[in-house]
């Protein structure tokens, strides 16, 4: 593990400031990664109000850069303190990341202000392995300060929260089409995946065939064994359904004990060799109940001709699925029946 040197007064980071960076219109400062400043510009002094023997202090090590840094009051309340704000920002140019933080400094001894701050590592010569990018050699690294005004605060807040919203929505988003019980697609993500894939498939002019799938019996099982027992079945079954189809298949909870699968660029003997591979893996499933079986009704999308469907067929396929569904249930010992079979 290479190490990290612990810079002195007279190391790379403590030449003496050109004219240029003193004269910077921005707040520079260049640390170590003990946080011991090493240059301060002007306009960093200012903004901060450092004076000359507060600046030897910390120059000499008596003084680290924590000192300026002030918790928000949210992240006080939390218990942190100026010292992790520093360490969070040592870690992100310890791994060589350039990143910008919100964070409040101290002004003086009782001001504190709002600050946009971009934290960048400094690296050692390339020539040198122990200190070259990539093989642990951050020396320290540089911090740029701009003061947040009370209008600028406002309007990075104001992005923030826009931020946070549409993270927000996403997750309702997706909260929106799960099911809670199982997390495979509710009946609106169905919908919505089925949508997609109709017109998949009439791109690519592929088959589609969807499976709707009921347990049979589990209408009472709630009553007989509990409503946690009848929770744990349908996880069990959602978990079956899943395992018993590849990466580009979808399972949805379509309603209540129905579930369904839709099958991309799967033919009606390849749906039918799927239900029938789910009814052997769930009649030897050891959580299985012997009074509870499955039903599968299956409904097939040929390929489109070139000029696509003329009307949405997702609600025909549906329909046709949920025919054979009502058909399957007087089929044993498979109750599998595709829409194929059925007169018109």
């Amino acid at each position: 593990m290479n190490r990290v040197p612990h810079l002195g007064v007279g190391d790379v980071l403590t030449l003496e400031p050109s004219a240029l960076f003193e004269t910077l219109g921005v707040a520079v400062i260049v640390s170590d990664l003990q946080g011991t400043p090493k240059l301060v510009n002007q306009r960093a002094r200012e903004l901060l109000q450092i004076s000359q023997d507060d600046l030897r202090e910390a120059i000499r090590g008596k003084a680290t850069m924590a000192a300026w840094l002030v918790p928000s009051p949210a992240a006080a309340a939390a218990g942190r303190t100026g010292e992790d704000l520093w360490r969070e920002l040592a870690e992100v140019a310890r791994f060589g990341r350039v990143e910008e933080r919100h964070v409040h400094c101290r002004r003086g001894p009782k001001d504190t202000f709002a600050a946009a701050l971009t934290v960048s590592p400094v690296h050692g010569g390339t020539n040198n392995p122990e200190t070259a990018p990539g093989n642990g050699g951050t020396l320290g690294f540089t911090l740029v300060l701009h003061e947040l005004t009370a209008g600028r605060e406002l309007e990075q807040r104001a992005l923030q929260l826009a931020e946070e919203l549409e993270t927000a929505r996403a997750r309702w988003d997706r909260f929106a089409l799960t099911d809670e019980l199982t997390g495979l697609s509710n009946d609106r993500g169905f919908r919505q995946d089925l949508n997609r894939e109709l017109k998949r498939a009439a791109r690519l002019r592929n088959p589609l065939s969807l499976l709707l799938i009921k347990v049979v019996g589990f209408d009472n099982f709630p009553h007989e064994r509990g409503a946690l027992a009848a929770d744990q079945l349908l996880q069990h079954v959602a978990r079956l359904l899943v395992a018993n189809g590849r990466e580009t298949d979808f399972v949805a909870r379509y309603r209540g004990d129905d579930f369904a699968v839709l099958l991309p660029d799967t033919h009606r003997d390849g749906s039918q060799v799927w239900a029938q591979r789910l009814h052997r893996a769930f009649v030897v499933a050891s959580w299985a109940p012997p009074e509870l079986s499955l039903n599968v009704g299956i409904a097939t999308q040929p390929a489109p001709p070139l000029g696509g469907f003329d009307d949405d067929p997702s609600q025909g396929l549906i329909d046709d699925a949920n025919r054979a569904l009502h058909t399957a249930r007087g089929r044993k010992p498979q109750a599998i029946c595709h829409a194929a079979e059925l007169p018109l």
